[in-house]
């Protein structure tokens, strides 16, 4: 895509922390825009493959301590952007379904009781 190629360019020189300046300079996009097109899609430090155990872990012990603050809890999981649950494709591994507008918190129930004896 022309747009992603452009972004790509512009944070090249202006670095991924100047959203309203790389929105200048792309037509009818707002820095928003460009920030999370970026962070969830274009990064090339973002993983996609399959979540590791060490990530469903971490995700869990996220949640033991932290409650339900699912923005600091998906800091912890580095690499990974906060918008796609590890059991929603194209990331499953399981049959384990991520419901609503809340995925990590679907994630931490479902690994919870998959592993619960």
């Amino acid at each position: 895509m022309q747009e992603d190629d452009k972004l790509r360019q512009l944070v090249a020189r202006h670095g991924s922390k100047n959203w309203t300046r790389i929105a200048s300079l792309l037509p009818s996009k707002v820095g928003k825009q460009c920030r999370r097109r970026w962070q969830n899609h274009l990064n090339a430090t973002l993983k996609t493959h399959v979540w590791t155990a060490d990530e469903d872990r971490t995700l869990l012990e996220g949640h033991r301590v932290l409650g339900n603050k699912w923005t600091e809890i998906a800091r912890m999981v580095t690499g990974r952007c906060a918008l796609p649950c590890p059991y929603s494709p194209p990331y499953a591994r399981t049959e384990i379904p991520c419901s609503g507008r809340r995925p990590l918190m679907s994630a931490v129930r479902a690994i919870a009781a998959r592993t619960t004896p």
